[in-house]
């Protein structure tokens, strides 16, 4: 094996790691602790978009990273983008963050609407309200 051969791949691997430098820190995304399973269709609102935003908003709700990406980029190119986010701690919150990303999140049911209207009237937190499963 002539020494090019050989230098070759340390090349490659400098490359590789000037990239990564260039890319900066990984993040860590942090996860909501609890709430309720909601089926959410993501909608464009604005031309100023912010789909890393929104692609966080959705992975903080236990959303995978991948998924929540492809939802923002589908909303982003003007369809409807739906999906079902495993906890939603604060529908009002939610709304908030994606509103502030330039989209718009369509809740599937009502019923999380009004659970929400629920524990802020009585200014209660999820462990205090029974609540009975979904079918």
């Amino acid at each position: 094996m002539n020494s090019a051969a050989r230098r070759r791949p340390l090349n490659h691997m400098n490359s590789f790691r000037e990239k990564l430098q260039r890319l900066g820190a990984v993040r860590q995304i942090e996860r909501v602790a609890s709430g309720p399973p909601e089926t959410v269709t993501l909608l464009r609102e604005s031309a100023r978009l912010n789909p890393i935003a929104a692609t966080i908003s959705l992975a903080q709700r236990h959303l995978p990273l991948t998924e929540a990406k492809a939802a923002a980029e589908r909303a982003m190119d003007g369809a409807p983008a739906t999906t079902t986010l495993p906890m939603v701690e604060d529908f009002s919150l939610l709304e908030r963050e994606l509103n502030a990303a330039g989209f718009r999140g369509e809740f599937g049911t009502d019923r999380a609407k009004q659970l929400q209207a629920v524990y802020e009237l009585a200014q209660m937190d999820e462990i205090d309200v029974q609540v009975e499963p979904r079918l």
